[in-house]
């Protein structure tokens, strides 16, 4: 696979290969982690990374491209809704759970994946479980790495997760819905981007002086 990062559009990288083939990807740096989808979206399993997905609405009920899911309490779910979000619901049954499975990524280690997401529950009891799964098509092999619980209820909350803690060969990052009291409400996930590294802390700092300044 043929990989390359452009950095500004106005600055184009003229050392392309001629007659090659490569996946475009436009991402825009903002606090909302906005990106906008690839052009020409490639059908291998394994996704050149930073990762980004706003789950853009196709068909009901549809998971997004090379995902897969597992829910025995309602096949449908979880799915990308028509608010362009992926949606978790478990049946209204106490203790369910339900998974999103993302395909592989092209990372050396998912020790080093830093995940970024806004989230929406409309329960307050209602969780997300971050993990690994060592076999794509074995939910007995997932390891869970940290839990997301939205403060607030049916308001979008930014979230970050760490995959720092996990030292495992898997190679499947996947979301794990988590309904402890049976509740009939549902859990969003939007927004989500990760990358192989903490995304850089913006300090602004103010205009030097040259009294300020130290040979």
């Amino acid at each position: 696979r043929n990989e390359r990062f452009i950095a500004q559009a106005d600055a184009p990288d003229r050392s392309l290969d001629y007659l090659s083939s490569y996946d475009f990807y436009h991402h825009a740096d903002s606090a909302a982690l906005s990106c906008l989808p690839k052009v020409n979206i490639t059908t291998s399993t394994v996704l050149p990374m930073p990762y980004c997905d706003n789950f853009p609405y196709y068909t009901n009920s549809t998971m997004p491209d090379n995902w897969t899911r597992y829910n025995s309490y309602n096949s449908n779910y979880p799915c990308k809704n028509s608010s362009n979000e992926l949606q978790f619901y478990n049946n209204c049954v106490s203790n369910s759970r339900s998974y999103a499975i993302l395909p592989q990524l092209d990372i050396d280690s998912l020790h080093h994946a830093e995940l970024y997401m806004n989230v929406q529950s409309g329960n307050n009891n209602n969780f997300l479980v971050v993990g690994v799964l060592d076999d794509h098509n074995d939910i007995g092999s997932f390891t869970a790495v940290d839990t997301l619980k939205p403060s607030v209820t049916s308001s979008w909350q930014a979230m970050h997760c760490s995959l720092a803690s996990y030292h495992g060969e898997g190679r499947f990052i996947a979301f794990c819905f988590v309904n402890p009291n049976g509740n009939c409400s549902s859990l969003y996930l939007d927004d989500l981007y990760i990358q192989s590294c903490p995304r850089p802390s913006i300090q602004l700092i103010g205009a030097a002086t040259v009294a300020s300044i130290v040979p």
